[in-house]
């Protein structure tokens, strides 16, 4: 590891140095898995997670990479159990197989051991082939099977209407009924985070 490289937790004004980040390392190569912006980075992720959590690495005065944390409770193995879903790995590309990443997952590691415990589950969405699956190994985690998706083209006119349905927007009033039904739909999913009317309340009100 260079010892010129130095990792601190994210702050709100990383937010344009992020974005620099971002776009001056596209995700094309293995080593990387992060989202396109069209706002700042740091706000865009508070608007949806107020638990939101990150890691930057710098050298000088140079952000030379990042890694997010949305915190929430999910299911998994029947228990519900406090989470991290790690998104938006990122390592600026002339710094790449230096150690970076593995210096940054030390350090957030170290951050979720002290602030909720070794018991908090630790979860990623990584495409095939990422350098970042390296990673399972040195941290014994665990892989699950593939996850595969497909894209759905849009119908090219309007569905049939029903005589009997009525669509409209949710209300408040309509949120405990709604959230009863999506957690006994997913009942059964790992990683699905339980929602509640207050919850589903805060996303209605979401404006990025």
């Amino acid at each position: 590891m260079d010892a010129t490289v130095q990792f601190r937790s994210i702050v709100p004004g990383d937010g344009p140095a992020l974005r620099a980040l971002i776009e001056g390392n596209p995700s094309t190569a293995p080593t990387s898995f992060a989202y396109d912006y069209l706002s700042d980075v740091v706000a865009v992720h508070r608007a949806f997670s107020t638990e939101l959590h990150g890691v930057v690495a710098e050298s000088g005065a140079s952000l030379i990479g990042m890694a997010f944390g949305d915190l929430h409770r999910v299911q998994w193995e029947g228990h519900i159990s406090q989470a991290l879903y790690v998104s938006n790995l990122t390592v600026d590309r002339r710094y790449r197989r230096r150690g970076v990443a593995r210096g940054m997952a030390d350090y957030g590691i170290g951050v979720v051991d002290k602030a909720w415990g070794s018991d908090a589950l630790l979860y990623a969405a990584v495409t095939e082939g990422n350098i970042s699956m390296g990673l399972i190994g040195a941290y014994s985690f665990v892989a699950t099977r593939s996850i595969q998706g497909g894209v759905v083209p849009m119908l090219r006119s309007a569905p049939k209407l029903q005589p009997e349905l009525e669509v409209r927007e949710a209300r408040h009033p309509d949120l405990e009924a709604i959230a009863q039904g999506m957690n006994h739909f997913y009942r059964e999913h790992n990683l699905w985070s339980p929602v509640s009317p207050a919850v589903l309340g805060d996303f209605l009100n979401v404006e990025v």
